[in-house]
């Protein structure tokens, strides 16, 4: 079976990490700045939205996991203080600092490689909501409390943090988003949307148990395999969406014996391809910023068909909704496409 080619390695080894590590500081610090500017009257510079963003992500999470805030202030360790607002309020640090490095590393990779990674409801006002009647789009609030943090860090700082994301989305596997996560969140924080990050390895059984079940009787791979719909309602970090991107790029490879890897494939077939993954790999979370990780290792999954002139735009279908909610009209189950099975861990 011809196969894809996996993505290299970029071990995220110490020194990165510090490197990382040297940027969030930076970008939380400000943060925290701002909030505390907000709480004592002080102008925050014209009115910009970082209190209003963090009073709609605050009542986001209350109405979606209830006094989680309250439990963790319970249980908290060193790392974090113990009454829930203090707790609350580095959550929110923590989850915007993410959402800061995972932004910039998408806008590397469209640089990168010169595609457009479009919001997976075109359509909509405010796309990362879906359907959500969230007070403030997450999308728009928190890209303006990101501008509104980078213009006070240093140039040096954003330096550094182009140089780490046009590296990793040139050299990174999936799975790193995944370990970028877990390095640069603490634990509790993590426990706010129960993250529990699903190991590649069985994420990629998962999928091939999934292919193995569209074979046919002489045990060929069905060619539906390509269009099937694979879902993942609690998308995480997009472990199963990532696995399940790189089975349909080697299903498309497996289709084309003349043709070793992507590289070799015609460019009608490569865009042909990206838009069909696209379409049929969805996934939704009910944390915004779990929702930019899974575009992001989507990306990277599929970073061999981007590297082609042929690919102009990958637009993957990933949208904060809740499972408990969303209905056949909704997003990312409201276009028509075969289905498929659907996750059902964490990425």
């Amino acid at each position: 079976m011809n196969s894809a080619p996996r993505p290299a390695d970029a071990s995220l080894g110490d020194d990165r990490l510090a490197r990382y590590e040297a940027v969030l500081d930076r970008y939380r610090d400000a943060l925290r700045h701002r909030l505390g500017s907000a709480d004592t009257g002080a102008a925050d510079d014209g009115g910009t939205p970082v209190a209003a963003t963090y009073g709609a992500w605050r009542a986001f999470v209350g109405d979606h996991h209830g006094a989680v805030f309250d439990r963790l202030a319970d249980d908290a360790d060193d790392s974090l203080p113990g009454d829930a607002d203090a707790v609350a309020r580095e959550a929110f640090v923590q989850s915007l600092s993410l959402d800061f490095l995972l932004s910039t590393h998408l806008a590397a990779a469209e640089r990168s490689f010169s595609v457009a990674v479009e919001p997976a409801d075109s359509d909509a006002s405010e796309p990362l909501d879906a359907r959500f009647d969230a007070p403030e789009s997450f999308a728009a609030g928190f890209g303006a409390v990101h501008a509104t943090v980078a213009d006070d860090l240093p140039a040096e700082t954003r330096e550094t943090l182009a140089e780490l994301a046009a590296a990793f989305v040139r050299t990174a596997p999936p799975a790193a988003v995944a370990t970028l996560h877990r390095r640069t969140v603490s634990r509790l924080v993590r426990r706010v949307f129960g993250r529990y990050d699903t190991p590649t390895g069985l994420a990629e059984l998962a999928v091939e148990s999934v292919r193995d079940d569209d074979s046919g009787d002489d045990g060929a791979r069905d060619d539906d395999f390509r269009d099937r719909v694979v879902l993942d309602p609690g998308c995480g970090a997009g472990a199963f969406l990532a696995a399940a991107a790189r089975a349909k790029l080697d299903a498309f490879v497996d289709d084309h014996p003349d043709a070793p890897d992507v590289d070799a494939l015609d460019a009608a077939t490569a865009s042909d391809a990206a838009d069909r993954i696209a379409r049929s790999v969805r996934g939704f979370d009910v944390n915004p910023v779990a929702v930019r990780a899974s575009r992001l290792a989507l990306v990277l999954a599929v970073r061999p068909l981007l590297r082609r002139d042929a690919v102009a735009s990958f637009t993957p279908r990933v949208v904060l909704a809740d499972a408990v909610t969303t209905t056949a009209s909704d997003p990312p189950l409201d276009a028509s496409a075969p289905t498929s099975s659907s996750g059902t861990r964490r990425g």
